[in-house]
C-alpha cells in the first residue's frame, strides 16, 4: 500500500466562485512504496472518496488507498490554530 508523508488535505477549486463545501478534497504529501513514483516524490492524488485519520488510511477517486505516515507540520500548526480535530473527520464523498 502506497504511504503518504509529510501529507497535508488541500482542496481542488474549479473557480473562484465555487462554494467551499462543493470544493473537492485531496491529499498533498511526500509518496512511498509505490509502483507509479520514486520515494519521496511530491504528489497530489486524486479526489478523496474516504478519508479515516483514526485508522491512518485513506481512498481516492481513482480506488487507490493510502497509508498516512507523519501529517506536515505547518498543517498540523494550522489546524491546532483553528481548532481543527481530524480525529472526528470521516469523509465520504
Amino acid at each position: 500500500m502506497p504511504k503518504l508523508e509529510n501529507w497535508s488535505i488541500t482542496t481542488s477549486c474549479q473557480n473562484n466562485f465555487m462554494a467551499p463545501e462543493l470544493m473537492q478534497r485531496r491529499l498533498h504529501g511526500n509518496i512511498y512504496d509505490s509502483p507509479n513514483f520514486k520515494d519521496g516524490d511530491s504528489i497530489n492524488t486524486s479526489n478523496l472518496k474516504e478519508f479515516n485519520f483514526k485508522n491512518k488510511t485513506s481512498k481516492t477517486n481513482s480506488g487507490t488507498i493510502y497509508e498516512l505516515g507523519e501529517m506536515d507540520k505547518e498543517y498540523e500548526g494550522y489546524l491546532i490554530e483553528n481548532n481543527i480535530n481530524l480525529d472526528d473527520l470521516k469523509y465520504n464523498n
